[in-house]
């Protein structure tokens, strides 16, 4: 039988209840007077007044499910981390520079800016209190009005990371919008609602084979941001129309197979829209693109993206070490290993950088940073040595053998090359000079600049900034001369291969 709870035992909780409330407002309305400067002005003022300002706050921010969320599997969770991220998130102020609670500063300060600056305030006949209240009107239009946005960003920054870890470019992407409303009978209020995109591939035959692409985007700046790149990119000059970026599955599939390290690991996929965003071209081969992926300014592969109509579609994902790659060909000529080879030691994934003893091998670290792989160790310095992994750096240097010792022996003997001449030019080949040669055809540009933009592809193009194109580097092998890569873009659409 459940024990009765006396109505005395429900008062005392209820009074509890009260006190906390209260010491948890009054916490909370002096760290926002310290960071407007005015906590010793505030409490020469006595308790009863300390009363009425706990009492002037608008409601928490809160997260709201929108209608495209609803139904999303993936809701409850992301709400549930979202609110408590609301709840603990701070931020500083730029105005001085004191650290503030994201909820108290639209609870309270907000609430303080619409009471006591917005509009005017009558005397109230107390003169300490008056001049109180116009310094605070004050100092709310400077450190709270004119914070609103840094507030915003900071905060949709935080909420931006976490729903990045749900969205999926085959599946969902889910975004942010920040809504300001006065529902009806209630104070002011801010909630962010949670919206959800469902994806729709758009099925194109490439190269023979009918596939389901997806269109590249994650939320960005309270929206969802399609990339798109300025024909520029492809040396088509004078055209003002941008061209939408797909993905097709091949590429999914091989990104998450090479680049996952861990399975429970979501946050990496985002990585595409970021490369893809402002793309660095490191080479081109008529309408074929070299496209290179980073994760935190750390080089980790290439993007082969193929120019089809009105659109440009990723074909595949190979990571840096992977033949077709200037790294990858340059592992292939110095230690003699193919593309087989990189397989078998399965130094063709990031798992084997981050997570195996090579990074703890410095003859290995060596070999691989010589030729361009220095960023897979970089990465993450600090990442935890998975014990299933343990002796990968022994098998690599059994199955190279006297290769990698030769090569080991040539690295130390050879001195660093030193110019004395100041005019001596030792730049990799310019972006111009690649358009001009042979390789780079005029088949994409004829492409893209005669080509027809369809009325859905004009409405999901998104304004982004212009992106930067670095100098391409020198490849032994043309992209269009893949053979064993390529060749796998033939599968069914509907076969994932891992």
């Amino acid at each position: 039988m459940a024990k009765r709870i006396k109505p005395r035992d429900k008062r005392v909780k209820a009074q509890t209840r009260q006190r906390d409330r209260v010491k948890r407002r009054t916490r909370q309305v002096c760290q926002v007077m310290a960071a407007l400067g005015l906590r010793d002005e505030f409490q020469k003022l006595g308790e009863p007044v300390h009363q009425i300002f706990r009492r002037i706050r608008l409601p928490a921010p809160s997260i709201l499910v929108g209608g495209s969320a609803q139904s999303a599997p993936e809701t409850k969770p992301i709400v549930i981390q979202t609110q408590r991220l609301l709840d603990r998130t701070t931020f500083k102020l730029e105005s001085n520079g004191t650290t503030l609670s994201f909820t108290d500063f639209i609870s309270y300060g907000l609430a303080w800016w619409l009471r006591f600056s917005r509009f005017e305030f009558p005397e109230v006949g107390y003169e300490d209190l008056d001049r109180f209240i116009t310094l605070l009107g004050e100092r709310t239009q400077q450190h709270i009005y004119g914070e609103v946005l840094n507030a915003l960003s900071v905060m949709v920054g935080r909420l931006e990371e976490t729903i990045s870890d749900y969205s999926r470019l085959d599946k969902r992407l889910f975004y942010i919008e920040p809504v300001w409303e006065v529902p009806a009978g209630k104070l002011w209020t801010v909630r962010f609602a949670l919206e959800c995109h469902t994806a729709t591939p758009k099925m194109e035959w490439v190269e023979g084979v009918r596939k389901p692409l997806y269109r590249c985007g994650s939320s960005f700046g309270m929206h969802l941001d399609w990339v798109s790149w300025s024909p520029e990119v492809f040396g088509v000059r004078n055209v003002d129309r941008r061209v939408p970026v797909y993905v097709d599955r091949h590429t999914l599939n091989r990104f998450r197979e090479r680049m996952v390290v861990d399975p429970l690991d979501d946050t990496i996929e985002d990585y595409i829209w970021q490369s893809l965003r402002e793309p660095v071209v490191v080479q081109q081969d008529g309408d074929t693109l070299l496209v290179e992926c980073r994760v935190f300014d750390y080089k980790v592969g290439y993007f082969v993206v193929k120019v089809l109509g009105d659109k440009a579609v990723t074909m595949t994902f190979l990571f840096l070490t992977m033949d077709g790659t200037p790294e990858g060909n340059l592992l292939r000529r110095r230690l003699g290993i193919n593309r087989h080879d990189k397989r078998y030691t399965e130094v063709d994934s990031l798992r084997t950088f981050l997570r195996s003893d090579i990074r703890h091998d410095p003859g290995l670290v060596r070999v691989f940073t010589e030729c361009g792989c220095g960023d897979l160790f970089a990465l993450a310095p600090g990442a935890k040595l998975d014990k299933s992994l343990r002796g990968t750096a022994d098998d690599i240097r059994h199955y190279l053998g006297g290769k990698l010792s030769r090569l080991l022996t040539r690295i130390q003997q050879t001195p660093p090359v030193i110019s004395n001449d100041p005019d001596e030019d030792d730049s990799e080949p310019t972006f111009e000079s690649l358009k001009d040669s042979s390789l780079a055809s005029s088949t994409a540009c004829s492409t893209i600049a005669d080509a027809e933009p369809s009325a859905a592809a004009d409405a999901e193009c998104r304004a982004v900034p212009e992106v930067s194109l670095e100098s391409p580097m020198d490849m032994e092998m043309p992209l269009s001369e893949l053979p064993l890569e390529i060749a796998e873009l033939s599968e069914p659409a509907h076969r994932a291969t891992t």
